[in-house]
């Protein structure tokens, strides 16, 4: 099962949280989150996979999309996820392991976006 939720938004980031099995059938929900979250506020979009306990090649095809989408809006896409965790394997495996900035945890990965963010000016 999977279960994603749009927390904590705020004018500097929104964060989506994700937690639960993501694969093929079920990658549309976050599809869909990860629009939402994007259509919200003006910083960065942190996306927080800390409790995914399964990430299929769906789900990694489902962040590009939604780091496209986010570039084209002037959005970064932060990730967070348990280091040595399923994301991570999997990001890893893909060679894609700097493909966004990634975080261990979403204090983080706030901080970052804020450090960034204060650096444009």
């Amino acid at each position: 099962m999977l279960i994603v939720a749009l927390c904590r938004p705020a004018d500097d980031c929104v964060v989506v949280e994700v937690g639960g099995e993501l694969d093929a059938f079920n990658c549309g929900l976050l599809a869909e989150t990860l629009g939402q979250a994007t259509a919200r506020g003006t910083g960065a979009v942190i996306v927080d996979m800390e409790r995914v306990d399964y990430f299929s090649a769906a789900g990694l095809h489902c962040l590009e999309h939604a780091a496209e989408e986010a570039a084209a809006a002037r959005r970064p896409l932060h990730l967070v996820c348990a280091p040595g965790g399923a994301v991570q394997r999997v990001l890893l495996a893909a060679g894609m392991g700097a493909r966004w900035p990634v975080h261990a945890d979403v204090e983080r990965a706030k901080r970052a976006c804020a450090a960034a963010a204060a650096a444009l000016g």
